[in-house]
């Protein structure tokens, strides 16, 4: 119901918290991430803790919707599994592109290394409205954690 008063854009949805989510479908992934990108009111979206988001092809889904928002200002994806590269590289397009973002959450997404070199390369130097970037419990060595602290603020 929630996500279909984003859709509807009745501007009264101005945080939408989907934690502790089953599995979303691919068909799932997209619709959400095309009713964030189309929102004219959404500040804060909460998927943390869900089940995953149909692998890579979902996440990108809906990366490519949220790339639309010109209000998304706090993503928690905590626990989302955002771990392979092409999942790095679908958000560090979400980094760069919605502006009036300034926090991100992506503790315990499994992240590696290479994962955070490519969110820091192709994200977070473009990202300078950014000011808080939680990594924390993720499989990060020194290499990956001091590539992602370049522009942000980051909560470890």
């Amino acid at each position: 119901r929630a996500v279909m008063r984003l859709v509807a854009n009745d501007g009264s949805l101005v945080s939408l918290c989907l934690d502790d989510h089953r599995a979303m479908s691919l068909c799932d992934a997209k619709s959400l991430g095309k009713a964030v990108g189309a929102s004219t009111q959404l500040i804060k979206l909460d998927l943390s803790s869900n089940n995953g988001c149909a692998g890579d092809a979902g996440f990108s889904a809906l990366c490519e919707g949220m790339e639309r928002s010109s209000t998304l200002q706090h993503l928690r994806l905590g626990t989302l599994m955002v771990s392979t590269v092409a999942g790095a590289r679908a958000l560090a397009k979400v980094m760069t592109s919605v502006h009036s973002m300034t926090s991100l959450d992506l503790s315990h997404c499994g992240l590696g290394d290479q994962a955070c070199i490519v969110l820091s390369e192709e994200g977070v130097v473009y990202s300078t409205h950014l000011t808080q970037l939680n990594l924390s419990s993720n499989y990060l060595t020194h290499s990956g954690l001091c590539c992602s602290v370049l522009h942000c603020v980051v909560v470890c």
